[in-house]
């Protein structure tokens, strides 16, 4: 819903924000360590790592590195033979990842053959009236805004009892302001 904006969900913004700075990192960390296993600059597949790292490290390494040895060795011991890797810490990666990636809900990043998709951008978290109840919205603006001045050129005070003419009203850093929450 379009319209007039009237807030910001700054706390859940910032979570989801801090959310994907973590996962960041642990993509980052994981890819990295991808990379380095194979000796590639680039991984062909990331959804595939990001979704089974051990299985794509092995398939990888057999097809880089492997096309002439024997059939009967499989990758898991081709690789084995070859370089040690951390497995636990993959995983671990991985985990972190799917869990940032659960607490982000709709706003988790996708993960493509090609890298990582944010899902979220700053106006997500815009809040705009509802048509429905502007008529009160507007009402509540107009008594906040005559409160202000009463308030600064009349040496109001007092201030907290108007928030109890409405439920809509609320008072924040010594602001009137008119609960978004409640108008969207």
């Amino acid at each position: 819903m379009k319209g007039k904006k009237i807030g910001f969900k700054k706390e859940e913004y910032n979570r989801i924000s801090n959310f994907q700075e973590q996962l960041d990192r642990e993509y980052l960390q994981l890819i990295t360590k991808g990379k380095e296993v194979l000796g590639v600059e680039k991984l062909t597949d990331i959804k595939a790592y990001i979704d089974n790292p051990k299985e794509y490290l092995e398939s990888e390494f057999r097809n880089l590195y492997g096309l002439n040895e024997p059939k009967h060795i499989s990758s898991e011991a081709f690789l084995a033979s070859k370089i040690k890797v951390d497995f636990i810490a993959l995983n671990q990666n991985k985990k972190i990842i799917n869990d940032l990636s659960k607490k982000m809900q709709k706003f988790a990043p996708t993960f493509t053959k090609d890298g990582l998709k944010i899902n979220f951008k700053e106006a997500d978290f815009n809040q705009y009236l509802n048509p429905k109840k502007e008529k009160e919205y507007n009402a509540l603006e107009a008594l906040v805004n005559a409160a202000k001045i009463v308030q600064q050129d009349h040496s109001g005070t007092e201030s907290i009892h108007i928030t109890r003419f409405h439920k809509g009203l609320i008072i924040q850093n010594g602001q009137f302001l008119i609960n978004p929450y409640l108008y969207t």
